[in-house]
């Protein structure tokens, strides 16, 4: 039996280079470095149509943080909370700060500057980030 030295080595570099590259949807995606604001750019409601967006909306901002808080602000209020990302079933679980709420997307892309969420009724957020 022949042995493929080179073989092992160039299957080795290529699966580091899968789990490097593929890394779509991580945590680090959705927070950068130390922090990512994102705008949305789009909404779809469950039947799949486009939702207008009002001018309020068009200034929301959501800001994510690596230590698994984030801010939201809109024209009407400011939020703050934690924020947990479970890559093996891409679900996105944001707990609001002194309420009882919590909001869980499913994430359906997120990479560089883009980030599309879905509800549990199907309705869909695109997300731009914006620094």
């Amino acid at each position: 039996m022949r042995s493929y030295p080179n073989l092992a080595a160039l299957l080795l570099v290529l699966t580091l280079t899968v789990f490097a590259c593929g890394k779509k949807g991580a945590a680090g995606d959705i927070a950068g470095s130390s922090s990512k604001t994102w705008k949305v750019t789009k909404l779809v409601n469950a039947n799949g149509n486009r939702e207008k967006l009002g001018r309020d909306q068009q200034d929301d901002r959501m800001q994510f943080y690596t230590d698994g808080t984030f801010t939201a602000n809109s024209a009407e209020q400011h939020s703050r909370g934690t924020w947990q990302y479970n890559e093996s079933n891409k679900a996105l679980a944001l707990q609001f700060e002194n309420a009882n709420v919590s909001q869980n997307y499913e994430v359906v892309e997120v990479s560089g500057n883009r980030m599309r969420l879905k509800t549990g009724d199907g309705s869909e957020m695109l997300m731009e980030a914006i620094d």
